[in-house]
């Protein structure tokens, strides 16, 4: 495993090695990790060393190293907290129009807040639906971008999509 991380981490052109890890757990899973190359990390289940042929395992490598590669953990967390501040600002615009609206008299009320409560309360349902396909879409994305790398370091399509397979 560690051979064949270091084949794939110089067909990727990283500078670090990444961490190799092996874990102990009866499902077959591979993931990659980290903020930037120097503190990458790569983790395998035990399964996958067991079941998977080197080629398959070389494509699986590849894939995680591509996430590496693309900064992809950067990537999504940086989308995840974008999506998450625009709703916690949009909840915090709901609640003040909500509140501000009360306090006022019926007298002194212009008419046109109405139209802006009607705009905020709609976003304020709909907004975290769509930050949440968003995210899942780029999430997607990222994945099938990893694919393509993995292709691309092996010279393989037909390991990756065997190793999907299994």
């Amino acid at each position: 495993l560690f051979h064949i991380v270091e084949e794939m981490k110089v067909a990727a052109s990283l500078r670090y090695m990444p961490k190799v890890y092996v874990l102990p757990v009866s499902y077959m899973n591979a993931f990659a990790a980290g903020w930037h190359e120097k503190n990458a990390v790569v983790a395998v289940t035990e399964p996958m060393l067991d079941i998977m042929t080197r080629d398959e395992l070389q494509a699986v490598i590849a894939h995680e190293l591509t996430h590496i590669r693309n900064q992809d953990t950067r990537v999504m967390t940086m989308v995840s907290v974008m999506a998450g501040l625009s709703v916690f600002i949009i909840d915090m615009l709901f609640r003040s129009v909500l509140y501000s609206s009360v306090g006022r008299s019926r007298g002194k009320s212009k008419g046109g807040g109405g139209a802006i409560i009607i705009i905020v309360m709609i976003l304020r349902f709909i907004l975290p639906i769509i930050t949440s396909f968003l995210v899942m879409y780029v999430s997607r994305k990222r994945e099938l971008l990893a694919d393509a790398g993995g292709v691309e370091l092996t010279r393989s399509h037909q390991s990756l999509a065997n190793a999907l397979i299994k």
